[in-house]
């Protein structure tokens, strides 16, 4: 329970944030499932930041010129029709966004893809996606201010020397009042796992929160060693972000938690964008702050609608999604992220031919035996692939190959097996903002 006093003064700090969240579930209360009134909203919502963009935004007004693009559309497919924004463009027009001389609040993407790229934010920014957070959070109970078990990391954003120690001491002050205890997410050897493992049996927390990777990780270790997880009365929920989540990820972490895994998906630069139903499978968007669509391809682009300094228009993400509710060119639910176009791999087929694969699907196998922790892999030439996985002990990797194999050609049954090594490393790789790096470049 946090102390009385921390209480009151969490409650100051974030009594803005409390007030717009009340608004929020209001608006979701008046509009609920009113598709039609939905997409009106939104509609006008959109012609109004970009006629405000095009007119006041450097890049905006350079971007809508050389493309010839409208100054308002009739309706939400139009906007499938405007140029894609990448984080290429961003970082090539730099000098377009970032004025001179004004100085700027950023936050950054982690690089994982390539150079990291830097958006503006601001103080009202960040409220409103701290309250689109708990908009999510709340129905499945859980509260700011929640007793919070966080495996994150991130603690490369506190910069070096005395600022980087100023400002990891701050962030460990905003954690006591907001009552979260942090986990390093860093280091995923088999040793932390267990160790991880022991306090979280310790504890009695109302959620915990970490990289999909890191809370499945925990979860097949507590399943594999039959442990009993004690008294967990005040735990609402398991909430899974940042990474692609699989149903066999769900499966594992409820079969060890007793209590909903919850999908709380977003990105660095917009924070969340969709969440978890208690009601039904896939994600609901968040429709005041976002237009979401998908492309050709099904990659997911959104708008967005909410308060920024620089807002995000036809943004390319580069996930993969399966579509669920899709109304008048807006998508209102998705039932899946499938990961990236970037983590599909090529392998060598019985036939001489290439052979496409999702990197998921070999993760997904694996996944299946117990006393597998963490897994990776890394494309070389020649159409070949190298898998890395952190695994028990007791796992013979000649046995585990097999297994792997057998079920590999089921579902690909052309693929030249030879082509593909399973490793066994000691910990698992790790991006620089902590997240387990799925594909190794």
């Amino acid at each position: 329970m946090i102390p009385l006093k921390n209480y009151f003064i969490a409650n100051f700090i974030l009594k803005s944030r409390l007030e717009i969240l009340g608004n929020k579930q209001g608006k979701y209360l008046h509009y609920q499932d009113n598709f039609e009134e939905i997409t009106k909203w939104q509609l006008n919502e959109f012609n109004r930041i970009w006629l405000n963009a095009c007119t006041n935004n450097e890049f905006y007004k350079w971007w809508s010129k050389s493309h010839s693009l409208p100054n308002s559309i009739d309706n939400l497919s139009q906007l499938l029709e405007f140029p894609a924004l990448s984080k290429k463009v961003l970082q090539e027009n730099k000098e377009k966004i970032f004025k001179n001389n004004k100085k700027y609040t950023t936050v950054s993407t982690g690089g994982s893809t390539g150079e990291p790229v830097e958006f503006i934010t601001s103080s009202l920014q960040r409220d409103q996606e701290y309250v689109n957070t708990y908009l999510g959070r709340k129905r499945f109970g859980i509260k700011p201010l929640d007793t919070t078990i966080l495996i994150w990391g991130h603690s490369h954003l506190f910069g070096g020397g005395l600022k980087g120690q100023f400002n990891e001491l701050k962030r460990n002050i905003y954690d006591l009042l907001l009552n979260i205890r942090r986990l390093n997410a860093y280091d995923l050897s088999l040793k932390t796992v267990e160790a991880y493992a022991k306090n979280i049996i310790k504890s009695n927390p109302c959620c915990i929160i970490g990289y999909t990777s890191s809370v499945y990780s925990i979860a097949r270790y507590i399943l594999d060693n039959n442990i009993d997880i004690g008294n967990k009365s005040n735990l609402k929920g398991i909430i899974v972000t940042s990474e692609t989540v699989t149903r066999n990820d769900i499966k594992v972490i409820e079969a060890a938690f007793k209590v909903p895994a919850i999908i709380e998906y977003g990105m660095a630069e917009t924070s969340v964008i969709a969440y978890s139903s208690k009601e039904e499978e896939g994600l609901e968007i968040f429709w005041d702050s976002f237009i979401a669509q998908n492309d050709a391809e099904n990659q997911l682009r959104i708008t967005t609608l909410y308060e920024r300094e620089f807002p995000l228009i036809n943004y390319e993400t580069s996930d993969l999604i399966i579509p669920k509710i899709n109304f008048e060119g807006s998508l209102l639910a998705i039932d899946s992220i499938k990961g990236r176009k970037r983590d599909n791999i090529k392998l060598q087929g019985v036939n001489e031919s290439d052979i496409t694969v999702s990197g998921i699907l070999v993760v997904h196998l694996l996944k299946g035996f117990k006393g597998i922790y963490s897994i990776s892999y890394k494309q070389l030439s020649g159409n070949k692939l190298e898998v890395y996985v952190v695994k028990d002990n007791q796992i013979d990797l000649e046995v585990l190959t097999k297994s792997f194999f057998k079920l590999l050609l089921i579902e690909q049954p052309d693929v030249d097996i030879s082509c593909i090594e399973i490793k066994e490393i000691e910990t698992a790789n790790k991006s620089i903002a902590g997240k387990t790096t799925l594909k190794i470049d």
